[in-house]
């Protein structure tokens, strides 16, 4: 911690001091010890008291000297609002006034709930014939028929007969 400099030491001990002394008086001294007895001739004078903390009552009477009336003040502010008074007797009807302008045309209102539905309309003519479309792809190949059935066997002709006594067929091959 910084040790205090000795400017704030001398100025805490005055305070002190003046404090003591006023604490002193407030305590010793008995209420209103101190009046003109006390106070010397001519100890107060004109310099020591401040301006404007005399009043009339201070001063003896024929001691003031009262100069001409000077002028009139500003005027003050305007006090509060009374309360209010009794109501007057109704006043006679007045003339009809002039038409004023127009108001200005208001929103635009909520849109209102839909309505009921319609009849049903007549029908309608018949449209022209549409354009022939164009031709179409050539299909896919189809797939092959089956085979057909075996033919039956045909009779045996009449053959040579070989050298062994064996007949000759006609679809034997020779070697």
């Amino acid at each position: 911690m910084k040790t205090p400099s000795p400017a704030l030491v001398v100025s805490l001990v005055a305070l002190g001091v003046a404090l003591g002394g006023t604490g002193y008086a407030v305590t010793q001294l008995p209420k209103n010890s101190v009046g003109t007895k006390q106070i010397k001739k001519n100890a107060v004078t004109g310099a020591k008291v401040r301006n404007g903390s005399l009043t009339a009552v201070d001063f003896k009477k024929g001691t003031l000297l009262s100069g001409a009336q000077g002028p009139a003040g500003a005027q003050g502010p305007a006090g509060p609002q009374g309360p209010a008074g009794a109501q007057g007797p109704q006043g006679a009807q007045g003339a009809a006034g002039a038409q004023g302008a127009a108001g200005a045309q208001g929103a635009a209102g909520a849109q209102g709930p839909a309505g009921a539905q319609g009849a049903q309309g007549a029908q309608g003519a018949q449209g022209a014939a549409g354009a022939n479309g164009a031709q179409g792809a050539q299909g896919a190949a189809g797939a092959n028929g089956a085979a057909g059935a075996q033919g039956a066997q045909g009779a045996q002709g009449a053959g040579a007969v070989a050298d062994d006594d064996q007949p000759i067929l006609a679809n034997q091959v020779f070697s």
